[in-house]
């Protein structure tokens, strides 16, 4: 499942987000973020996979 709203984006369970310029990106199960994404915060508990390009400036795990 994945929600974006005001900038976010959050996977729960299993999915995948594209790319695109998000505040905060979440993942709290297996995800997967296809294309370039840049975000202030990403957050992660599980596995997630990052296809093409990353432009964090801070990481959670």
């Amino acid at each position: 499942m994945m929600n974006k709203s005001n900038k976010n984006a959050s996977i729960d369970g299993i999915g995948s987000i594209p790319g695109g310029e998000y505040d905060v990106v979440s993942v709290d199960g297996i995800g997967k973020i296809k294309g370039k994404v840049i975000c202030n915060e990403l957050k992660a508990d599980g596995l997630l996979k990052i296809l093409i390009v990353a432009e964090v400036l801070a990481v959670k795990v």
